[in-house]
């Protein structure tokens, strides 16, 4: 069984319970964290790939594009998706002492689910890798912590920061979303994803004041919640405004 990933420029440990099974021969895996299953219809999914850095500057353009509606439509094809609800803006952030850029996008998967595609480009010194974070969102809870824990783990050739912490952030003026970081060994944060605490109008992620006025949040698997600003905002809020009325 395999307890860590070694690639083209780059190392990951698998956190326990974990699985991964090796797609090609320059170190590509798909991962599956526990409480998932491989391909298809996986709840929770993640692809590591390591990138030629000949290849980074088109695959950069490719995540830049996703502005393009039939670029977006031909990515999620790829990964086995059939439609694109919304896309997020394009962002960049550092983990693990690597330059990030994240796309995010919600879509819908060949069994009807809702998706939250979360793609990073790690570049370091030396070398550069995708990681895409596939979600089920009515299931979020149960997977995004640990599927930010695998990546915590991802070190690029060059770099020296131990691994980060994963933490959750709730809002109280934003009862709408939940926002998953990571902290750098430098106390950095690096704002990953927003994640909704209602899907399809199905509560997925309770927050609420008990009498006295504390506030409450559930548990969010993999990680320790804590309250605090957020700094990002949920995919669905590029297409409309978040709400503005805080937690009651």
């Amino acid at each position: 069984m395999l307890n860590a990933l070694n690639g083209m420029g780059y190392s990951a440990q698998l956190p326990p319970g974990f699985t991964a099974t090796p797609i090609d021969a320059i170190g590509g895996y798909w991962v599956v964290p526990p409480g998932s299953h491989p391909p298809p219809f996986s709840p929770s999914l993640i692809w590591i790939e390591p990138i030629n850095p000949q290849f980074f500057p088109v695959l950069m353009q490719n995540y830049y594009n996703f502005d393009n509606p039939m670029v977006a439509l031909q990515n999620a094809y790829s990964l086995g998706l059939v439609n694109v609800l919304e896309v997020a803006p394009m962002r960049q952030t550092n983990i693990n002492g690597t330059i990030t850029h994240i796309r995010e996008f919600d879509a819908m998967s060949a069994n009807g689910q809702p998706m939250r595609m979360t793609g990073m480009l790690m570049q370091g010194p030396m070398s550069a890798v995708q990681v895409m974070i596939g979600t089920n969102l009515f299931q979020w809870v149960q997977f995004a912590g640990i599927s930010l824990q695998f990546v915590a783990t991802v070190r690029l050739n060059g770099t020296f920061q131990s691994t980060s912490e994963v933490r959750s952030i709730v809002d109280q003026n934003r009862p709408d979303q939940v926002e998953m970081q990571l902290v750098n060994s430098d106390r950095s944060v690096a704002s990953i994803m927003a994640l909704p605490t209602q899907v399809r109008g199905q509560v997925v992620y309770q927050v609420h004041v008990e009498a006295g006025g504390t506030y409450v949040a559930g548990n969010v698997n993999g990680s320790a919640v804590q309250f605090g600003d957020h700094n990002i905002s949920k995919v669905s809020d590029s297409i409309a405004p978040p709400p503005t009325q805080p937690i009651q």
